[in-house]
């Protein structure tokens, strides 16, 4: 299988500028515009924007911080979306959220890579949810009545797009992922970015709510917090009771200084373990001072470890740069909010000489910050995300599978008599695809290229078929790629008997990378060497 090589931003921020003129990046736009910033977090998101005439000289007291939201008026609103029916009138977004819907929550989760247990685990999931499938097929009036649970089809780009759509609809449609300012000064600090999920570790406020819920699970019997069927995505569907919960202990968890204690009332019809109902009163389930530790060890100790890790980087440097010291540590992001996180952070510094700081308003910070980029503001105007305007790929045989081909022309491979589709499409680049400044989409598939000792002496060439198309269907051919078959290097040359015998054939692996930055790059390599090269405009 093909592997896309691309590296996902470990902050999701995004701005978009409204303006008369054409933004080039890197240099200031003129004339009135507004600046748009967006912080889509794990747990909360934040809209802000700036509004300029192109002569006044905006600041940082310009920023204003959108905090009118369906239902209440906060800095922020939360990440959730449902896709449940409402018997209310609800959003089903944000603060408005019928009391028995599903909710997905924590989805900027899974818009970075999983590993193999993840995936394994999601399958899993799947298999379990062939259930549903059946149940589907057996009754045909699900269709008609809207019973089918629309989360199981959406992925978690889905997700964030319909969510991002509630939010702000006439500028969704713009918005691209941007990385966070790299910071550069005379004197070096750390800049520690701590929200819902920490930036280089999964250390963040959605991890204590983790730990809070696996700390309810075996004391109540009836909490029933995920949904059975996950979708492709692997969401963290949220039950009506784990989502009250939750919400009850976000008060408890932002009050936590390291020496709380916490009570939760219970929602009615929750039943309590039996070997738990001493520690019930009233409805009233109590948190001690150790089990709030306890949960925010992980996040708190992992936040407090790359730290230590990032100031280590500094004092000692690689690659013949000077030593520094770090002199300061600035919190951003959410979670910096969090007296506890603050404290642990500073006894950590205070053995090392160093100050701790922290924006006044750590929860719109990130969302501000994003504005001022947009802007210009005391740093330079970022240069502009592209999106990718085509889909590109290779045209290539494939071995035949029940699974994958129903109905297609097969032929047979004349090198080892197995049954094959021709004319298969291989797309390693899509349409729409990010392509972040500096860092070139990057996808590589590797092929089978199979001939004999004739086919080289003869001095024949291997035939790759690039193709590119800006619509779903059909595919147009780009460009044919041949090169001599002596240029694939003799180690790569790989003897294979014919399954009817007399002489062999050789096989040798050749790769199709393709590069997307401001142009398409389509590179094939055969034993580190490269054979072919061709590029194109976008």
């Amino acid at each position: 299988m093909g592997e896309r090589s691309r590296q996902p931003d470990e902050s999701h921020q995004w701005t978009q500028s409204l303006d008369t003129e054409q933004n080039t990046g890197g240099s200031t736009v003129s004339g009135p515009r507004i600046v748009l910033g967006l912080d889509y977090g794990t747990t909360y998101t934040g809209l802000a924007w700036i509004q300029t005439t192109g002569q006044d000289s905006p600041s940082v007291s310009d920023v204003k911080v959108f905090k009118i939201w369906p239902e209440r008026d906060a800095q922020k609103v939360p990440s959730a979306y449902s896709y449940s029916k409402t018997l209310r009138r609800r959003k089903q977004w944000g603060y408005s959220i019928d009391d028995e819907s599903q909710v997905m929550r924590w989805t900027k989760l899974q818009l970075e890579p999983r590993t193999t247990v993840k995936e394994l685990d999601i399958l899993r999931e799947l298999v379990k949810g062939l259930d549903l499938v059946n149940e589907l097929q057996a009754n045909e009036d699900a269709a008609i009545t809207n019973d089918i649970p629309r989360h199981i089809s959406k992925d978690a780009g889905d997700v964030v797009r319909d969510f991002l759509g509630k939010v702000s609809r006439e500028w969704v449609n713009a918005l691209y992922f941007v990385t966070l300012v790299v910071a550069q000064c005379i004197e070096p600090f750390k800049l520690t970015r701590v929200g819902g999920i920490t930036a280089g570790g999964k250390y963040g406020a959605t991890f204590i709510d983790r730990e809070f819920l696996e700390w309810l699970q075996p004391r109540l019997t009836n909490l029933d917090i995920q949904a059975k069927d996950f979708g492709t995505a692997g969401h963290f569907v949220l039950m009506p009771k784990g989502r009250v919960l939750l919400e009850r202990f976000e008060r408890v968890k932002h009050a936590f200084s390291g020496t709380e204690k916490g009570d939760i009332s219970l929602p009615r019809g929750t039943i309590v373990s039996a070997d738990q109902q001493d520690g019930l009163e009233s409805g009233v389930i109590s948190l001690t001072e150790n089990d709030l530790r306890k949960m925010f060890d992980k996040s708190v100790r992992g936040t407090v470890g790359l730290i230590a890790k990032q100031v280590v980087q500094v004092q000692n440097p690689t690659g013949g740069e000077i030593p520094g010291q770090v002199t300061n540590i600035f919190l951003s992001g959410g979670f910096s909010e969090s007296e506890y996180l603050f404290n642990e952070v500073k006894e950590f510094a205070d053995r090392g000489n160093i100050d701790v700081q922290r924006a006044q308003d750590c929860w719109s910070g990130v969302v501000k910050g994003a504005v001022l980029r947009g802007m210009g503001i005391g740093m330079d105007v970022p240069v502009p995300v592209m999106s990718c305007p085509r889909h590109y790929g290779i045209c290539i045989s494939q071995v035949y599978a029940d699974w994958m081909h129903n109905g297609e022309t097969t032929v047979i491979d004349s090198f080892n008599r197995r049954q094959v589709v021709p004319k298969q499409l291989i797309w390693l680049v899509r349409r729409g695809d990010v392509i972040l400044p500096g860092r070139p989409i990057v996808s590589t598939f590797s092929t089978d290229c199979k001939f004999t000792r004739r086919h080289l002496e003869l001095g024949e060439s291997v035939r790759m078929t690039v193709v590119a198309t800006a619509i779903e269907n059909p595919p147009s051919n780009l460009s044919d790629l041949p090169r001599d078959l002596n240029s694939i290097p003799r180690s790569s040359h790989q003897p294979r008997d014919f399954p009817d015998g007399g002489d062999f054939y050789y096989n040798a692996v050749v790769d199709a990378e393709f590069q997307v930055s401001q142009e398409m790059t389509a590179r094939f390599k055969c034993g580190g060497r490269t054979l072919k090269t061709y590029t194109t405009t976008l």
